[in-house]
């Protein structure tokens, strides 16, 4: 009889060994498909901005091509002035994400406006009279450190040098992005409450970001962090875990460096979209929750099944003995 009770227990042990593999391996499963999906999700997001920040940057750069070519023919003759200074309002109104243009002389002063950045502002410190000035090439574009503009609002600006007959610097023409346009199109790709996105540049300082706690310009380059894997990675395109701020818990982003290539930046734009862990893998915890205590219900159940089936088998072998003698 009580060969007979370990067999059947050792086969329900058994069973409930194989029952558990089942159960571990759809866990894993389903682990595996959220964070895959996941990690497409991320990936394909971050490319949707990524093409939209190189179609921005292709419209700027064009408008800065248009404003040179203007300037070449019409020069800073007398009665000039105002037409340039309409024609940037003019492009400045119609393009989006541009938040003003301005022209510098070769000493750095605003000798032409838009509007914002007041007429004979000495901007010679700024490094976008700066960078162009070490190498003046009317075919560069130069991109800046997010910082603050004349009016305090953050931005990044884009510049183009103007050469002078002699190759040397002859002014500057600089777009500043607005950064409220980024703002709205990095919230439209967001999809989830601990989502978060955000623009850098390619030294690691912030640009915009949906996140409140996120302080604009901030330096996030860290060792071990995402960024620095990323372009470790030496991809243009990666998924990744870790830490952007050192203050994150591990999240889960989508990395894209924007290099615009028609011409070339020096300093790239990164994009990053992304998640926290826990929120990443909710719902597959509450699914693993439920499908852990069903498992162990039936468990239990079959416990408690055998066990009395062996009671009674044990009551009944008794009665019958008793009954024989």
């Amino acid at each position: 009889m009580t060969s007979r009770f370990f067999r059947k227990w050792l086969l329900l042990g058994c069973i409930w060994v194989l029952f558990a593999a089942a159960v571990g391996w759809n866990l894993y499963s389903d682990y595996r498909t959220t964070e895959v999906n996941e990690r497409d999700r991320l990936f394909g997001l971050a490319r949707v901005v990524d093409e939209n920040i190189q179609v921005q940057l292709g419209a700027t750069n064009a408008a800065l091509k248009s404003i040179h070519g203007d300037l070449a023919m019409l020069g800073f003759q007398k009665g000039s002035e105002s037409l340039i200074d309409q024609r940037l309002k003019g492009l400045t109104d119609a393009m989006v994400g541009v938040r003003s243009l301005f022209v510098l002389d070769a000493h750095g002063v605003v000798i032409a406006t838009s509007g914002i950045e007041p007429r004979g502002s000495d901007f010679h410190r700024r490094e976008y009279f700066r960078e162009p000035l070490k190498s003046p090439n009317s075919d560069g574009l130069y991109l800046s450190h997010p910082g603050r503009s004349a009016s305090g609002d953050l931005t990044i600006t884009l510049s183009k040098a103007i050469q002078g007959a002699d190759g040397t610097l002859g002014g500057v023409i600089v777009a500043a992005l607005d950064p409220l346009y980024f703002i709205t199109m990095l919230n439209s790709v967001l999809y989830a409450p601990d989502m978060r996105a955000s623009i850098f540049d390619g030294d690691g300082a912030v640009f915009v970001s949906t996140s409140m706690t996120i302080a604009a310009d901030q330096e996030v380059t860290m060792p071990g962090g995402i960024l620095t894997e990323h372009h470790a990675g030496g991809q243009d395109a990666s998924v990744l875990w870790g830490r952007i701020f050192t203050t994150d818990e591990p999240r889960l982003a989508g990395v894209r460096t924007n290099r615009f290539n028609n011409p070339p930046l020096a300093r790239p734009l990164v994009v990053t979209l992304d998640r926290d862990e826990l929120s990443v893998f909710s719902e597959w915890r509450k699914g693993s929750y439920t499908q852990g205590t069903v498992a162990l219900g039936l468990m239990l159940i079959s416990a408690a099944g055998i066990t009395l089936f062996q009671q009674r088998l044990s009551a009944f072998s008794l009665h019958e003995a008793s009954s024989n003698s």
